[in-house]
């Protein structure tokens, strides 16, 4: 693990996003929490680099999702109520509810297209390039970059519909 660090900070460092300091868990806590996540699951193959980012990263965001949602719920005595990401004013809070919101959005994505949704975990948090992510999926770069696009566009529009 002890090469692969810089890209595992890396990862964790894209999935707290450019407001690291308002979540309570740091890059180096959230590697720790996934190590150890990924060590309890004995059998798991990772068959080269792409797939090794791809599945940290995988449970890096459900780490981050599964806080979020403790800490929301400790907040809000338990109960969830849908609140404007921009009218809250607690950092904490508001990087909690744009990791529910991201996951969320991710889900919806999964279900109309995977292949999608993956091509966001590879490029997006797991830091790939076009290229190895169009190795990754088994399609063409120029497949791989139209897919990017759209997606992104789709993203950006049904998490702004998420802030409204």
């Amino acid at each position: 693990m002890g090469s692969m660090y810089p890209e595992l900070h890396a990862i964790a460092r894209r999935h707290l996003g450019g407001a690291a300091n308002a979540h309570t868990l740091q890059p180096t806590a959230l590697i720790n929490e996934a190590y150890l996540k990924l060590a309890a699951h004995t059998g798991v193959e990772v068959r080269d680099r792409a797939h090794f980012a791809a599945l940290v990263s995988r449970v890096m965001r459900q780490i981050l999702v599964d806080h979020a949602r403790s800490k929301l719920a400790e907040k809000h005595g338990g109960g969830r109520e849908r609140v404007s990401i921009s009218a809250v004013q607690d950092d904490s809070a508001a990087a909690d509810y744009e990791v529910l919101a991201l996951d969320e959005a991710l889900r919806e994505l999964t279900a109309l297209n995977a292949t999608k949704a993956k091509l966001v975990e590879l490029r997006f948090f797991a830091g790939l390039t076009e290229t190895e992510a169009a190795d990754a999926l088994g399609m063409s770069r120029a497949e791989a970059t139209r897919q990017w696009r759209m997606t992104r566009a789709w993203l950006a529009q049904r998490l702004r519909a998420e802030q409204a």
